[in-house]
């Protein structure tokens, strides 16, 4: 049952693209909300309404963390900014965006992008001669990733998998986290929190997005709670406002 769930679930492009752990680990969660349901689920008795209701339920949760960033169903390999959210958004200010990050961190001789997306097809702006650890979720996001820095002769190592199971990231001098602490924090902020304590790097930049992804501007773009929480850290930060982005650029 627990396949025919999974495979309901990722009918629908980009979800398609997930990984079946990643999925069934949604779905798990799920029923950590509704025993009832989990029961039946083992039982095999789930009626077609229920079935339907954990689909867009789990399918929900998926889009906020993954599918709502995708601006085309089916990726192809001819990879430009305009295919997902987050590079169209930043495509018309990635240059001074990196200038204005490195004229405060330093220029980096080594990266990590966690949850990169297609920010990678941006790394033309930094340089050839930086190591970076680009991390993203599904294995067929990072095939298409490793292929293009191979491509263009980058060095870099692909760290594939969900960020929050990632035992252990490799020291760096900068660490990229764009866009993606609202998405991991569901429930409340300590995962954010968890996550920026066990990265090591001199610098992390953490963007937020200050319009939603219809392009509607937000009632707390800026994200109180994240400044709290670096202050209560000890972490001092710098603030980068772009026309739909907020950067954090925090000292560790």
């Amino acid at each position: 049952m627990h396949q025919i769930l999974i495979e309901k679930i990722k009918d629908k492009p980009p979800l398609d693209r997930l990984d079946n752990g990643f999925v069934l680990h949604f779905i798990n969660e799920f029923f950590k909300r509704s025993n009832t349901l989990k029961i039946k689920c083992e039982n095999e008795t789930l009626k077609e309404r229920e079935i339907k209701k954990i689909v867009k339920e789990v399918r929900n949760e998926l889009n906020k963390i993954y599918g709502q960033f995708w601006k085309v169903k089916k990726v192809k390999l001819n990879l430009n900014y305009d295919i997902h959210q987050s590079t169209f958004e930043r495509k018309e200010f990635y240059h001074a965006l990196y200038e204005k990050l490195f004229s405060i961190t330093g220029k980096p001789k080594t990266v990590l992008d966690i949850g990169a997306g297609l920010n990678p097809l941006s790394y033309g702006l930094i340089g050839n001669d930086v190591f970076y650890y680009v991390n993203e979720l599904t294995k067929e996001d990072c095939n298409l990733i490793e292929e293009y820095l191979k491509k263009n002769k980058f060095k870099f190592e692909i760290l594939q998998g969900d960020v929050l199971e990632i035992k252990e990231f490799p020291e760096v001098d900068v660490c990229f986290l764009f866009k993606i602490l609202d998405s991991l924090d569901l429930r409340d902020h300590k995962t954010s929190e968890n996550l920026i304590n066990k990265i090591k790097a001199n610098y992390l930049i953490v963007s937020f997005a200050s319009v939603t992804t219809k392009n509607r501007g937000m009632n707390y773009p800026r994200r109180g709670w994240f400044e709290q929480m670096l202050k209560r850290l000890g972490y001092k930060f710098n603030k980068l406002e772009f026309v739909n982005e907020i950067f954090y650029v925090i000292k560790k």
